[in-house]
């Protein structure tokens, strides 16, 4: 009877919970954009992009700059470059710019967050 009792309790835990989102996945499914969110979110709520480019960008100026990663610095001298994947979702009215850490960098649109909330694959939209 135990035995039984248990795992009513555990069914009922595991159906009745809720599905869990990220703060990042939530701000991607509410139109909120915000630098930092990873290229994985858009992959899986919005599906692949229309057209994707890399771009490279090099600083004109030679200077000192300084790097910080967590674990400690580095300092190095000369011109700054990165690069940066483009992901245009030309049907939704968006291009999306992603640095080297496929984490959003920045974003070009004249779409309202109300607008980009339904940017969502109806398969994947909260129910």
């Amino acid at each position: 009877m135990k035995k039984i009792v248990y795992l009513l309790l555990m069914l009922v835990m595991v159906v009745g919970c809720p599905k869990h989102y990220s703060s990042d996945e939530l701000s991607v499914r509410s139109g909120v954009l915000k630098r930092g969110i990873s290229m994985d979110y858009f992959l899986n709520l919005w599906g692949p992009p229309d057209r994707t480019s890399v771009i490279s960008i090099t600083s004109q100026n030679e200077g000192l700059y300084a790097k910080w990663n967590g674990f400690g610095g580095t300092l190095s001298s000369g011109k700054q470059s990165a690069t940066f994947q483009e992901w245009d979702y030309e049907k939704l009215g968006i291009s999306l710019l992603f640095n080297e850490s496929e984490d959003l960098h920045s974003w070009l649109t004249n779409k309202t967050v109300s607008e980009i909330k339904t940017f969502v694959k109806p398969h994947e939209k909260i129910r």
